[in-house]
């Protein structure tokens, strides 16, 4: 981590009720655009540095989430703290 971050990380302070509004915000944005998507939508090749399918993109992504999500919760478990809900 460089030094930037971490001051950054001591002195920054985060509304956890305007996060919280826009984290609901922000899902149900994402909840409708995929919701809206046809099979064409998700064969279409985009270039993300190479070409791939909108579906393997957000594929990877929702993998991605669930990694790190896994990962969150194994490190709460040693801290006596719940893991992500079942």
């Amino acid at each position: 981590m460089s030094r930037e971050w971490g001051e950054w990380g001591r002195r920054v302070r985060i509304d956890r009720a305007a996060f919280a509004a826009h984290t609901t915000a922000v899902f149900a944005a994402t909840d409708e655009y995929v919701a809206s998507l046809t099979e064409t939508d998700l064969d279409r090749t985009i270039d993300l540095g190479g070409p791939m399918s909108l579906g393997a993109v957000l594929g990877i992504i929702i993998g991605n989430v669930w990694l790190h999500t896994g990962e969150i919760s194994a490190l709460k478990g040693p801290q006596g703290a719940k893991g992500y809900p079942a």
